[in-house]
């Protein structure tokens, strides 16, 4: 089995997506909106086959009306230096890369989701 590596972004620029798989992370300006709140899981990508993306010091908000809209907000970590790690949880020998995101503590991120098409409307992909 191969050992996980981790990238760092040291700064982020708003505007400028990064992408882990099917997950993109977009820093915006501003709070959260006030529609979303704080739910315990650290799932951003759910996947029936168990490859899940979760973030990692960082704090999750849903949108309880539109399961596509997803916002972190990065905390404080070790030795106060504030950073939010995305992890793929893959079993075998290809998870994707973690990524490190050296942020400000309050800084919000976008996260959007592959999405397909369904009879319903749109859905979030889990593979």
């Amino acid at each position: 089995m191969s050992e996980n590596k981790i990238t760092v972004v040291r700064q982020m620029a708003a505007g400028i997506p990064l992408f882990q798989g099917d997950v993109m992370v977009e820093l915006v300006a501003g709070p959260v909106p006030v529609s979303f709140k704080a739910v315990e899981t650290k799932v951003i990508a759910h996947s029936e086959t168990g490859h899940d993306h979760t973030v990692e010091h960082g704090s999750v908000f849903e949108n309880k009306t539109n399961p596509m809209e997803l916002y972190v907000q990065c905390n404080y970590a070790e030795d106060g230096q504030p950073f939010m790690d995305f992890v793929h949880h893959r079993p075998g020998n290809h998870p994707h890369t973690t990524i490190r995101v050296e942020c400000e503590a309050g800084q919000v991120f976008l996260i959007g989701r592959q999405r397909e098409s369904a009879p319903e409307g749109w859905r979030q992909v889990k593979d």
